[in-house]
């Protein structure tokens, strides 16, 4: 199962689902920022972990519980 996960996130084949990878590049960027905030001292980490945290959990959510194909 793991496996099927692994490559479902796989960035090689972005065209099959471009939400999900875009998706990922966003809260991949959103952590290494709130990272950085948080080391320096910035302005609301707490705001931006938050919003990361909340991207990733969109992010496994749709890959565990993908939509049923119609």
């Amino acid at each position: 199962m793991s496996n099927d996960v692994v490559c479902r996130l796989h960035s090689g084949r972005p065209t099959r689902r471009p939400v999900l990878y875009l998706l990922e590049i966003a809260a991949a960027l959103l952590s290494v920022l709130a990272l950085r905030d948080a080391i320096l001292h910035g302005a609301l980490p707490l705001i931006e972990a938050l919003s990361a945290a909340i991207l990733w959990i969109a992010v496994f959510v749709s890959v565990y519980f993908p939509s049923p194909k119609g």
